[in-house]
């Protein structure tokens, strides 16, 4: 016997609606904290800062390489793994060397313990949890030469903490023009 209510709609019609409404609620709430907006852990890189090394004290292949800054921050409370997946000369290919320290000490950057495909200490960083700033050196593979040249860096950041580390936010930057011998 189904007992209509006042309104037309019965009890059972309520109980059936409300069962399929939970389980929506449950997987909404299984997402991570920042899978929401990837603003907590966007990078600052800017290739127009690349220097050519070879001129003084220098990291990696040193000749017809190229270094630059990269800060980075992660305001979340989970760490996030940050990979470059491409660097680029006028279209080619040459990847990077590692990320570093400092440019002149080549202290390798912290990698702990990475989970996700592709990364290695030479192309990936470990951010910790909560940081607010950390500012890195990217050292490219030996280009050829020396050329004025258009530079271009392809990175993503990834969750490290779930299975099949899912990418949080990707992006390619690039500059065109002069870049100075580093000092």
């Amino acid at each position: 016997m189904t007992v209509e209510s006042r309104n037309g709609i019965s009890r059972r019609s309520l109980v059936k609606g409300a069962a399929w409404a939970l389980p929506a609620v449950a997987i909404a709430t299984a997402a991570p904290a920042f899978a929401i907006s990837a603003g907590p852990v966007l990078p600052s890189i800017d290739l127009g800062l690349a220097c050519k090394q070879g001129n003084g004290p220098a990291c990696g292949p040193q000749k017809f390489s190229y270094a630059f800054p990269i800060t980075l921050k992660n305001t979340t409370s989970s760490p996030v793994e940050f990979q470059i997946t491409s660097f680029k000369k006028d279209g080619t290919e040459y990847g990077v060397w590692g990320i570093v320290t400092s440019r002149t000490s080549c202290a390798q950057a912290p990698l702990t313990a990475p989970r996700c495909a592709a990364a290695t200490a030479k192309n990936a960083v470990t951010i910790p949890a909560n940081t607010s700033s950390m500012t890195l050196w990217v050292i490219s593979n030996d280009t050829g030469n020396n050329s004025n040249s258009a530079l271009a860096l392809s990175w993503r950041i990834v969750d490290p903490t779930t299975t099949g580390c899912p990418v949080i936010v990707s992006n390619t930057v690039s500059h065109s023009g002069d870049s100075p011998i580093c000092a």
